[in-house]
């Protein structure tokens, strides 16, 4: 199983985390992965943080495939592909920078180093446990099931 940071920018996937997305991955994504998006204080003061979990349901198209075009230029040297997703969980509130600057393991991480500035990172299984850690810490993830009886 493979872990990922999307970092992104779309109002549809910030404020509603939809049942059901997708998401520029590396060709090395699997079924089942984790994906974990993180709305930079840039694009909004309000929602910025780790907002949402969600879950490759298809793996990542040929990067030959037309609908691969949103990714195309993405990447920096691994080309990433349209994958399918839906989501497991949505958390507010949202697991801020500033609460990642401050552990100790994440400091380290290659995504706090770099300012969140990529659009994937694969996270290592020590990252990803460590943010789980830190959002049932601090917040009860709302499952989908609970958020659909609102």
């Amino acid at each position: 199983m493979n872990y990922w940071l999307g970092i992104t920018t779309t109002a549809e996937l910030i404020k509603n985390s939809p049942d059901e997305s997708w998401w520029c991955l590396p060709q090395n994504a699997q079924v089942g992965d984790a994906v974990l998006f993180y709305c930079p204080r840039s694009h909004s003061a309000a929602r910025q943080g780790i907002f949402a979990e969600y879950v490759v349901t298809k793996a990542p198209v040929s990067r030959a495939s037309a609908r691969n075009s949103p990714c195309l230029g993405y990447g920096y040297g691994k080309q990433l592909a349209y994958t399918e997703l839906a989501r497991k969980k949505r958390f507010d509130p949202a697991l801020t920078a500033k609460e990642m600057k401050k552990d100790q393991l994440l400091a380290n991480s290659n995504f706090v180093r770099r300012g969140f500035q990529a659009t994937t990172f694969q996270l290592a299984p020590s990252y990803y446990k460590q943010i789980e850690l830190l959002l049932k810490s601090r917040v009860t993830a709302k499952p989908r099931s609970a958020e659909g009886a609102k």
